[in-house]
């Protein structure tokens, strides 16, 4: 059987802004909900999750990417605000959400999608919603508090970066927690 990898597509964060999301994580923290927060060098901004993709597929990945990434500038974008799926009073999942490039974005993810799906890898049935996940609820316990905290971050705003380029990456699942791993790099605007 052919090797397989567990591949995505998404933009990588530099350390600046990683750094602010880790200030709001520990505000987070101290709400003591019951949470499997994200590990910082983890968070990044994924368009795509493809799942389990034969390992020698990954040349034609890049491929398919290369015209929906060329078509796209380079994107001004900040974290902004922070909220919960599916909704504020039943969180699963805590995130901050995005400012900036958000059209271009857009774009890149539905060229992105279509791309794929000409490859067999189905579209995703809801639409493209810019986010960082932050942390994964695991229970209901402290989940009053956690919502209170996430309401007085809506104000948050992080700093601005360039993202200009689109990675593939390898997710290696791990009891400690997913290990992220960048394959390729497609330059964003390069037509």
């Amino acid at each position: 059987m052919a090797e397989e990898y567990r591949l995505f597509f998404a933009l990588e964060l530099p350390a600046g802004v990683k750094d602010s999301l880790a200030q709001i994580q520990r505000r987070l923290k101290a709400s003591r909900a019951d949470v499997r927060w994200v590990r910082l060098e983890s968070i990044h901004l994924t368009l795509k999750f493809l799942g389990n993709v034969e390992a020698g597929r990954v040349e034609e990945l890049i491929s398919a990417a290369g015209p929906a990434a060329a078509a796209c500038p380079p994107l001004r974008l900040r974290p902004a605000s922070a909220g919960c799926f599916p909704r504020l009073m039943s969180p699963r999942v805590v995130w901050t959400g995005l400012e900036g490039d958000l059209e271009p974005l857009g774009r890149l993810a539905a060229g992105l999608e279509a791309a794929l799906a000409e490859l067999g890898f189905p579209p995703e049935g809801r639409p493209f919603s810019p986010h960082l996940t932050l942390g994964r609820v695991k229970s209901s316990r402290g989940r009053v508090e956690l919502i209170e905290t996430v309401r007085g971050l809506w104000d948050f705003q992080g700093p601005e970066f360039t993202a200009r380029e689109l990675i593939l990456f390898r997710s290696q699942l791990d009891p400690a927690g997913a290990v992220y791993t960048p394959l390729r790099a497609v330059p964003l605007g390069q037509d």
